[in-house]
């Protein structure tokens, strides 16, 4: 797939799980993987396979190419991975200025990439190819038509990550028109770094989620895995702590079609939520970019990130499957155990149900015992991180 031993140079923009994986996929192929983010608080940087950090500001363009200008000259390949939507949309953006310096962006282009990156577009696509979706409308341009929705709705941002930042959550549950107008009025973003929806909530828990996760390149799978999201933390609007492949076929050819229509080529995740209503599966989102657990792959002899630099260096890519029905899982190791807690508490799941997933074969978001520095160093932030401290576990 891959030639390992190539002189080649990785810039992974981001430093928390979905960045470390990159750094642990991309090792055995790149002789320099340096991490930048925007704090010192970088699990990814402790890693074996890094070989330098830098802190700045990783979502400002000025200041990335000019750090990249920077930089010494490579004889080999040299790429700038991103591992977050707002660094994934700065890389996009920014094509033409990266091979300038001589850098090679993983990323779409922009003119691909806005159709994901703004929820509202992926949408008006889903809606022009008849699938199904959330009732939603933008909160901002029309909130006369908020009683129109079916209640209890959430708020939620077209850009999740600046609201995340700001907020330390995905979304705002409200349970009638009045109470969405003031909401609406109290996270409206001044500075318009979002801009704020109004989505109709599908019933049921995390475990109705599911997502496709993979490599695409017109209409063709080369290879990806079909998951649920298990358990996620916080409950109601958090992020996946427990994900296995216990998921329905029918996303695959679904997920496939809608990058297919979007032009999309590379790296992305297609998430549902299956609506105990009718069995539907409701399109939620696409991250143009790999995804936190892409590191689940491993278990499958699957290298997404890889893939992706055989893809950008000519590699002929067979047609794949998605790896779907199996008794294998991904664990974010102390989030689940707070979501674990959680579902007890309320019933969502039992002692025995835990005990059952001990049966499966499992990798962790960080644990690893031939990288073992950075669990080492996420243990001595489990008390900042539970208090908040960092949003972008």
């Amino acid at each position: 797939m891959l030639p390992e031993g190539r002189e080649r140079r990785v810039i992974v923009l981001g430093g928390h799980i979905t960045a470390l994986g990159i750094v642990r996929a991309l090792a055995p192929f790149a002789r320099h993987i340096e991490v930048w983010d925007r704090t010192d608080k970088s699990v990814a940087a402790r890693s074996r396979h890094c070989s330098g950090f830098r802190q700045l500001d990783i979502h400002d363009p000025q200041v990335v190419t000019e750090a990249l200008s920077t930089l010494p000259g490579f004889e080999g390949p040299s790429y700038v991975f991103p591992s977050e939507d707002l660094t994934a949309a700065l890389v996009s953006q920014k094509l033409d200025a990266l091979a300038s310096l001589g850098f090679t962006g993983v990323a779409a282009p922009w003119s691909v990439m806005e159709t994901f990156f703004y929820k509202d577009r992926t949408h008006a696509l889903a809606a022009r190819l008849g699938l199904d979706y959330p009732a939603s409308l933008d909160a901002e341009a029309e909130p006369e038509k908020l009683d129109t929705l079916r209640y209890p709705v959430i708020l939620k941002p077209d850009v999740m990550q600046f609201f995340h930042q700001l907020h330390h959550t995905k979304a705002i549950e409200c349970a009638d028109p009045q109470e969405a107008r003031r909401q609406l009025d109290a996270y409206r973003d001044p500075d318009r770094r979002y801009r704020l929806m109004a989505q109709e909530i599908i019933p049921g828990p995390a475990r109705q989620i599911v997502s496709l996760g993979g490599l695409f390149t017109g209409g063709t799978l080369h290879a990806a895995i079909a998951t649920r999201h298990k358990r996620q933390y916080p409950a109601d609007f958090g992020t996946a702590t427990y994900i296995d492949t216990k998921a329905p076929e029918a996303m695959i050819a679904v997920s496939t079609r809608l990058l297919e229509a979007a032009g999309y080529q590379g790296l992305a995740e297609v998430e549902f939520k299956i609506d105990p209503r009718d069995g539907t599966l409701r399109l939620l989102e696409v991250n143009p970019r790999l995804f936190k657990w892409h590191g689940f792959g491993a278990l499958h002899g699957i290298n997404l990130a890889a893939m992706e630099i055989a893809r950008r260096e000519g590699a002929a890519l067979p047609a794949g499957e998605a790896i779907i029905n199996t008794r294998t899982a991904w664990r974010d190791i102390y989030s689940d155990l707070a979501s674990s807690l959680a579902a007890l508490r309320s019933g969502e799941t039992s002692v025995g149900e835990l005990a059952a997933e001990l049966g499966e074969r499992k990798t962790d978001s960080v644990l690893r015992f031939d990288d073992p520095a950075p669990f080492a160093y996420l243990t001595r932030l489990v008390p900042q991180l539970a208090r908040g401290g960092r949003s972008a576990l």
